[in-house]
């Protein structure tokens, strides 16, 4: 590494730095005098126009901590963003989605199977999400989320599945997991405990609480 010798405006200390480090000052600020620490550059107060903004700054590039995080984040961006396409229509769509605004605005997930689905959304945290959304449509519209079926309480209320979205098979779709029959609203707690089996739902005959939770 090869250095040159330099002497500092301020304090007439004469020090050393690296040539490819002072080209790089030349290049930044051609007319801008040399200290030799930034000590000597605060006290000799020499003001700079901000690369980012254009403000009077006493530091050598950036006024703040802002101004370096966008010029850096532009120039010299630690990663690319990619182009992704939908998979129905084949137009550009946000690089977090797999469809448009359009397709997922008039797509008919119904008659979707798990297994497509599944494989169209990629993640599980989506497919689940997909799930829940098409059943909290379909038993908001038949009137179940306006109070919990078991107590009554009307504050907040989840869309539940009778039967587990698990225990269908793969090749059934959202019309058949989310019927309206396969749907019950539902308060936290009751939600809490019929998933956990100490709530049971016995068709005809309603919610029956199990010997364990007695």
């Amino acid at each position: 590494m090869n250095f040159i010798d330099l002497v500092c405006v301020q304090c007439n200390t004469k020090f050393q730095r690296t040539v490819s480090s002072h080209n790089r000052s030349l290049r930044q600020h051609p007319n801008s005098p040399i200290f030799c620490s930034t000590r000597c550059r605060l006290g000799g107060g020499h003001w700079t126009p901000c690369i980012q903004c254009s403000l009077s700054t006493l530091n050598p590039r950036f006024c703040c901590r802002s101004c370096a995080a966008i010029y850096n984040n532009h120039h010299m961006p630690k990663r690319t963003k990619t182009q992704k396409f939908c998979k129905t229509c084949g137009h550009p769509s946000k690089h977090s989605t797999n469809h448009c605004r359009y397709c997922r605005k008039y797509k008919n997930y119904g008659i979707i199977t798990l297994s497509k689905l599944k494989n169209d959304c990629g993640s599980r945290n989506t497919y689940s999400t997909v799930v829940r959304q098409h059943a909290r449509g379909i038993a908001d519209s038949a009137g179940l989320l306006r109070e919990c079926a078991y107590c009554g309480y009307s504050l907040c209320v989840d869309c539940c599945h009778i039967r587990p979205v698990a225990n269908f098979p793969f090749e059934a779709n959202l019309n058949e997991v989310n019927d309206v029959q396969n749907l019950v609203g539902l308060c936290r707690n009751h939600h809490w405990e019929l998933d956990h089996g100490f709530l049971i739902l016995v068709p005809g005959v309603g919610f029956q609480p199990t010997a364990s939770s007695l």
